[in-house]
């Protein structure tokens, strides 16, 4: 019987005994009923848990021939899918990896060489000034390196970043740009002033 507003609850155990109200039956009819269930579900729960212990066991001791052949498979599929696209994967992010160092990434050693120096790297030192020690510090003001390698100094391509104070295309800063993947000064260098 469903239950609702005004019906009865049943109760019923394996003894056979009903309970028809809940509030005329003792707690301990109660008691007796809910640890019936308990016993029984958790009795249910083993047996189903012993049962496919057993299966899972005497059906499933390795990987057959046909998943180890099609995982090999999968994995030279997708081997060949990368080593086939690796020059469009790296090869578009290499301009943004150039536009990121000319942009980014040498503001922080470039200020701290100004603030240490009192002015940045003239053209003629260039980017070496903030690997190795300038000439032209004759007070001992140079606190560098503010770069890690000359690796740094170099765009994705492996050509020398171009660097010029005062810059032309920012008179009142620094141009810093790399030749781009032409590798010659043209309209397509990527710089700092874009």
């Amino acid at each position: 019987m469903p239950l609702g507003l005004g019906r009865a609850i049943y109760f019923e155990i394996p003894i056979g005994f009903k309970a028809s109200n809940p509030f005329n039956f003792s707690m301990d009819s109660f008691a007796v009923c809910f640890r019936t269930l308990s016993l029984i579900s958790r009795t249910f729960f083993n047996m189903q848990m012993k049962i496919s212990r057993k299966h899972s066991l005497a059906k499933r001791s390795g990987f057959t021939l046909i998943e180890i052949m099609l995982a090999i498979g999968l994995m030279a599929l997708l081997a060949t899918v990368v080593i086939i696209n690796v020059d469009r994967i790296f090869g578009s992010q290499q301009e943004g990896i150039a536009k990121f160092k000319v942009s980014e990434a040498f503001k922080t050693p470039l200020t701290t060489y100004r603030v240490h120096m009192g002015r940045y790297p003239t053209t003629e030192e260039g980017l070496q000034a903030l690997l190795k020690k300038p000439a032209s510090d004759t007070r001992g003001r140079w606190k560098g390196p503010y770069v890690e390698d000359t690796s740094d100094l170099e765009d994705p391509w492996g050509q020398p970043l171009q660097y010029r104070f005062p810059g032309v295309k920012n008179p009142s800063k620094y141009d810093l740009y790399s030749f781009g993947p032409d590798m010659v000064q043209s309209d397509d260098d990527i710089g700092n002033w874009e």
